[in-house]
């Protein structure tokens, strides 16, 4: 038997592509998971339903995806041995029930390979997995690794490197690589923050891979889709602001940044300056670790909320500067 597992991200504007090598005179299970496009499993049962179109005559041939995990949007379809026979290959549909609608979840194509004498397979290690992110938000993925195509030994990720890069295309330049952070026993994290995420093209490739003793093996590769349109790069904004030290913290007008003497370690900022422009836009990609400073005092953001409109910083260290009225701050990335 073989078995071929895929990673499936769902779009809403257009199917995934899928891609799969057959062989003659195998049962095979094609084992897919569905996902959303924050990486997280869909959880959902499609009733999906596979397709295979035979190339030579047009022929179709239908199988059912049920369910197999639903927790984890894992769903399988058993192609019987005899059923694989056209030279030419197939095309690939999925199709089921996405949100009340009948959906074409997947489609793409499958190439068709002999069977080798004496029963030996070629073993399809290399899972073709696209992922789908968005411009100004940093990217993190999940990925657990397997040494066999069952999915049933653990990588023993002590005795590894995992590696994962992004390429201009598949076999192309290097752009960025992933950080890679061990989660599990077999489980990674990969990880692209937002000035990465924006240096990249909207669409690419990407491929995992895993060293040990025995050498270098490919573990999952695929398509890249940057959804959006990166925003100009910030580094820093400096605007006019007046500086208030009220006993008790209020919610600030337009213009005014509040240090109330009795909590200095928060900072509350009006979205508009003094000058009436809305820095919205701006004061949102600020994260943790970046500064806000006025005169001699420079604050380090510990964390941000917003309350209404205006945005609330905890900072530290606690204190407050000397001087007040109207003073021009700085909010610089890190």
């Amino acid at each position: 038997m073989s078995i071929i597992s895929r990673t499936l991200v769902i779009n809403p504007v257009e199917p995934a592509p899928i891609s799969l090598k057959l062989r003659t005179g195998l049962d095979t299970k094609v084992a897919l998971q569905f996902l959303m496009q924050d990486g997280a499993p869909y959880n959902t049962d499609f009733a999906a339903q596979f397709y295979l179109v035979e190339r030579s005559s047009g022929r179709v041939r239908t199988y059912l995806l049920p369910a197999t995990d639903v927790v984890n949007g894992k769903a399988q379809a058993f192609i019987p041995a005899g059923d694989i026979k056209d030279p030419n290959g197939y095309n690939v549909q999925v199709l089921g029930t996405v949100n009340g609608e009948p959906t074409l979840i997947a489609k793409g194509s499958a190439s068709v390979y002999e069977t080798e004498a004496l029963g030996i397979v070629p073993v399809d290690l290399i899972d073709d997995i696209d992922l789908t992110f968005s411009y100004n938000e940093p990217a993190s993925f999940d990925i657990v690794l397997w040494k066999d195509t069952g999915k049933t030994v653990p990588y023993d990720l002590e005795a590894a490197t995992v590696l994962a890069n992004t390429y201009t295309t598949r076999g192309g330049v290097i752009l960025y690589p992933f950080t890679v952070t061990p989660i599990g026993e077999n489980k990674v994290r990969i990880s692209l923050t937002e000035a990465e995420v924006n240096s990249l093209p909207s669409s690419c490739w990407w491929s995992m891979s895993v060293t040990t003793s025995a050498g270098l093996t490919t573990m999952a590769q695929g398509d890249v889709l940057i959804l959006g349109v990166p925003e100009a790069p910030f580094a820093s904004l400096t605007a006019t602001y007046t500086y208030d030290k009220p006993a008790v913290l209020t919610m600030p007008g337009s213009g005014f940044v509040q240090q109330g003497s009795g909590a200095l370690d928060l900072l509350r900022v009006s979205p508009f300056d003094k000058a009436g422009t809305d820095q919205t836009a701006l004061l949102a990609r600020l994260i943790d670790g970046d500064t806000i400073s006025v005169g001699a005092t420079i604050w380090t953001i510990n964390s941000i909320d917003v309350v209404g409109t205006v945005f609330q910083f905890v900072v530290s260290p606690a204190a407050a500067d000397d001087a007040t009225g109207d003073l021009a701050f700085t909010f610089k990335k890190s």
